[in-house]
Parts: structure tokens; C-alpha cells; sequence
């Protein structure tokens, strides 16, 4: 690939199998869920102090994350993504690609994909995809818009094929699998509701049909305005003179953790009420979890903030088991002696380490050809520290 990036332009020929994707094809996981969404469960508080104690049936979670990244060279725009799914004992279930012998994911959807800016002769196969925007539309939001996609897309067939072998072999030991997704478990309405997604809706319930209870962990919540949107939630705050009208989700719980109101008791987590978020065909319910740094340590204490999204069937699941989504949350977390989910933070490490290598590997080649890079990629090299790259 390399080589056919170096000499774009002096081939004259363009490869006969070609993809064309539109903005909003690629747009899939860049927005939020909007309005309208409704409590899904009585309350009398926003935020509710509930027990971090282990739960007493034991559980294996599987952690899902990817990464992406992007390279730019004068040629075409390149965009990496990799999975990896991690588990109890051996941390390395499997990853896409896979750098490590014995834990590939097996076939799967492409993981690199090249944006040509003119005539180069890169051929697809099961790991690369030429991609041509629709009418030539090039743009920073479409390159990000594609390494959503990327990741969506490894994603949703991870859950439908490596997740559903994994689960199936803890399911026949007899062992009580559940998988933790990071990010949204899916987009609900808005934008973002693409074919890609609900492709992914029903890979969710794949594995919720075979009794696997799936999770979604929300890390970057800061421009979320989802708890404001509650016409019931905000009365809720209001009694706690937090006004939610026109402020993110992030900064009305930071608001409520100050609150004198709120109930601070030693060895506890903070919760908001369950939120049921309803789209056109799909549904999700939500709840925040303000996890404090130690168990004296209030709500307001650089606490760490997730959004646990699940469907009503995996609440069902977890209810049979005396259970529900926070203590299997809370289990591969603080029980863990980990502010975050364990698996999913194996799996962020792993898939970023993957590609930063390929990224690296493929800059280093094309450099060495005698090509160069995009000024983006050359300052990004020369900010990791890569050893290849000349300083100064």
C-alpha cells in the first residue's frame, strides 16, 4: 500500500471496485440521542447514594473497545481502526487485527480505509477498503465521520460473531457471561440513526436472545443533554434548587454532587434515576454513575461520571440473576480496585497500541520510499516521539 501511496498519480488507473459513501453514511456514531425521553422508574431524589458492595453471583465480563486513527499523505487520506475484545484470565480474547499469536478475531470487515485524492492503484481485500466520498465531498467531518464508521462497523460484527462464540463457551461451563460495550449501546433517534446502527441494535439483541445481558459504558459525557430533555427529571433536580434548562448532563450532575441536599454515606456510588430513552423502532434505557475516588470520598470529589445504556431485555436478564446493570458495572470496576470498567480499559489500551503501530509502520514505509506525509501526520509523528521520525 505504501508503495502504491508514494507513486498515486503515475499509474493513470484507478481500481475497478470502489465504495462510495455519503456524509451521513459515515456519521453514525458522531451525535447524541435527542429528545424526547422520560424517567423510566419512580423517584424522589436525582441522585441516589446506592451500595458498592460485590455482587454475590459471580460474573465474566467481556470487554468490547476500538480505536481509529488517521494518516494523511498527499495520495490519500488513510484511516486505521482496530478491536479487541478482553476477558477474565488470559486479558487477550481476541483482537482485529490481531499483533498477538493465537487471539485473532478471525475474517471480519476491513480495518483500513483509503480516501484517494486522485488516480492511485491501492486494491481492496479483507483488510482494505478504497472509499470515494459521494460528489468528491472531502472534508475533516467526513475523515472523522469514516473513523466512526470504521469503528461501528468492527463492532457490531464483533458482537454478532467473536462475542456470541466467546459467550457461548462461557454459557456451556456455566458461567454467567456479560458484555461491556464502550460507548453508546446504540443511537436511538437523531442523526445517527443509520443502517450501521441498526445493524448494531440488532447485534445487541443477538446476544441478549442467547441470555447475555450487554452493556453500554459512556466515558465522554460532557456534551450530553440528555437528563435536561426530562420534563420529570428536572422537577426532580428543581427540588434541589439545580435549574436543568439549557445545561449539559455533565454539568447538572456536577451541580447535584454539590448539593446540600445530596445523601453523602461512606462506601457508596451516586446514581440518577433510570431515564428511558425512546426512538422510532428503538429503545434504551439509561442512568448516570458518579463513582467517588475512595469510599469516604463524597460525589463531589473528583469523581469519575459513566452513562450505563442497556435495553429492557438485558434489565430482565439481570433481574433473574438478584442483579442489575450498575453491580455488574461496579464488579469490573471498584470491585477491581479500578474507577473504570477493566475489561473495556484492556480492551482501549490494546486497540490504541494496535493502531499506533500500523499507523507507524505505514509512515515509516511511505518516508522511506522517498513519499511524504500530510503536515497533520508528520506533527502527530513527531509528538509521539515516534523513534523513526527526525527531530527538529
Amino acid at each position: 500500500m505504501a508503495r502504491a501511496l508514494v507513486k498515486g498519480g503515475q499509474d493513470k488507473k484507478r481500481t475497478g471496485q470502489r465504495k462510495g459513501l455519503r456524509l451521513e453514511d459515515v456519521i453514525a456514531m458522531q451525535g447524541e440521542d435527542e429528545a424526547p425521553v422520560d424517567l423510566y422508574e419512580a423517584a424522589s431524589e436525582p441522585l441516589m447514594p446506592r451500595s458498592a458492595q460485590a455482587p454475590r453471583v459471580g460474573l465474566v465480563h467481556l470487554g468490547v473497545d476500538t480505536s481509529s486513527r488517521a494518516l494523511a499523505a498527499p495520495a490519500a487520506d488513510v484511516v486505521i481502526a482496530a478491536l479487541s475484545v478482553s476477558g477474565p484470565g488470559p486479558v487477550e480474547l481476541c483482537d482485529r487485527p490481531s499483533v498477538y499469536p493465537g487471539v485473532d478475531c478471525g475474517e471480519g470487515p476491513p480495518y483500513i480505509y483509503v480516501v484517494p485524492h486522485g488516480e492511485v492503484d491501492v486494491q481492496p481485500s479483507d483488510s482494505v477498503q478504497v472509499v470515494y466520498p459521494d460528489n468528491g465531498e472531502l472534508s475533516p467531518a467526513y475523515l472523522l465521520g469514516l473513523m466512526n464508521y470504521a469503528r461501528l462497523t468492527l463492532e457490531s460484527w464483533a458482537m454478532e460473531g467473536p462475542m456470541r462464540r466467546l459467550a457461548s463457551i462461557y454459557l456451556g461451563l456455566g458461567r454467567r457471561p456479560v458484555v461491556l460495550l464502550d460507548g453508546p449501546i446504540f443511537i436511538a433517534q437523531g442523526k445517527g440513526v443509520t443502517e450501521q446502527m441498526r445493524l448494531r441494535y440488532k447485534a445487541v439483541k443477538a446476544l441478549e436472545s442467547e441470555g447475555v445481558p450487554v452493556i453500554g459504558v459512556v466515558k465522554r459525557v460532557e456534551r450530553s443533554t440528555l437528563l435536561a430533555s426530562s420534563t420529570n427529571f428536572a422537577r426532580l433536580a428543581s427540588s434541589w434548587e439545580v435549574e436543568v434548562s439549557g445545561s449539559t448532563d455533565s454539568m447538572i450532575i456536577q451541580q447535584l454532587s454539590r448539593s446540600r441536599s445530596v445523601r453523602v454515606l461512606p462506601g457508596t456510588v451516586y446514581v440518577t434515576p433510570r431515564i428511558l430513552v425512546r426512538g422510532s423502532g428503538l429503545e434504551k434505557v439509561i442512568e448516570y454513575v458518579v463513582v467517588p475516588p475512595g469510599p469516604w470520598r463524597g460525589p463531589a470529589s473528583r469523581s469519575r461520571v459513566y452513562r450505563l445504556e442497556y435495553t429492557e431485555d438485558t434489565l430482565r436478564l439481570f433481574s433473574r440473576l438478584g442483579l442489575d446493570p450498575l453491580r455488574a458495572f461496579l464488579a469490573d470496576s471498584l470491585r477491581r480496585q479500578s474507577l473504570a470498567s477493566v475489561t473495556v480499559s484492556e480492551s482501549d489500551r490494546r486497540s490504541k497500541m494496535i493502531t499506533a503501530t500500523l499507523k507507524e509502520l505505514l509512515a515509516k514505509e511511505i518516508v522511506g520510499l522517498g513519499g511524504r506525509l500530510g503536515y497533520e501526520t508528520e506533527v502527530e509523528e513527531l509528538v509521539e516521539g515516534s523513534a523513526w521520525w527526525p527531530k527538529g
